[in-house]
């Protein structure tokens, strides 16, 4: 997690990286150091780790069966999507100050941002395919 706790250990692992690349290639011209920012949506577990606490763009058929999520399960809101792309700007300004060349918005393998993707039935800002595209990705790409 890139948080202000964290930055300390953060920039202590970005110069241990560099460090290894120097000793295992003698230099570090040309190295770009990233990092992934990613929501785990459904798959979370922000508070307890023994089983998942699902954050879910849209009710999907199959995956909130598999999830043995009821039809009326939250979803979340379009302020709490403008909340994780907040969290993911402070995040990619920390990494940008910590020195980190750039940070990898992941919008795959079933996590929030594919979620979001594929949420054509979802109402409001974040619903339909393409104002999606161009808002999540866009917005996200601005951090």
């Amino acid at each position: 997690m890139m948080a202000a706790h964290t930055e300390k250990g953060i920039a202590w692992l970005r110069a241990a990286l560099i460090e290894e690349h120097r000793l295992a290639t003698g230099s570090d011209d040309g190295l770009q150091i990233g990092l992934q920012l990613t929501h785990s949506g459904r798959y979370c577990r922000p508070t307890k780790h023994d089983g998942a606490e699902p954050r879910i763009a849209f009710h999907h058929p199959i995956l909130d069966r598999r999830l043995r999520l009821p039809d009326n399960y939250p979803l979340l809101a379009d302020s709490d999507l403008e909340a994780i792309i907040e969290k993911f700007h402070a995040a990619a300004t920390r990494a940008w100050k910590l020195g980190f060349d750039f940070v990898d918005v992941k919008h795959c393998h079933g996590y929030l941002g594919h979620e979001l993707l594929g949420a054509h039935t979802r109402d409001g800002e974040y619903g339909e395919a393409l104002r999606i595209v161009l808002v999540s990705c866009g917005k996200l790409s601005r951090a």
